[in-house]
């Protein structure tokens, strides 16, 4: 009788058998990839905001200098740089609902 019990057993554990997925370097690899590729998709949007936002100010600083004609140059290419802002981050799915709706 135990050896029934026995091979009872190792069907029913052969039978609710489920390997494990293999973790392999390679798998390893591109993890790590995605999780770079994610961390600097947040960061281009904010760098065109950023470099809009200089931009803007040195316009302010140049034109209370007196050179307006560096000023109007600032001026726009911090407009450029605020739509090219808004067009990557709707590409990289990372735009705001409030900010895609005004459009």
């Amino acid at each position: 009788m135990p050896l029934q019990r026995d091979k009872a057993k190792q069907f029913h554990a052969r039978r609710n058998f489920r390997p494990h997925p293999r973790v392999t370097p390679k798998a390893i690899v591109r993890e790590r990839i995605e999780t770079v590729r994610k961390k600097g998709i947040y960061l281009l949007p904010n760098l065109f905001t950023l470099s809009s936002l200089f931009s803007g100010f040195y316009a302010v600083i140049i034109a209370m200098a007196g050179d307006f004609e560096k000023a109007a140059i600032a001026i726009f290419v911090s407009m450029i740089l605020d739509g090219c802002d808004g067009r990557v981050a709707r590409l990289t799915l990372r735009a705001l609902s409030v900010s895609s709706s005004t459009l």
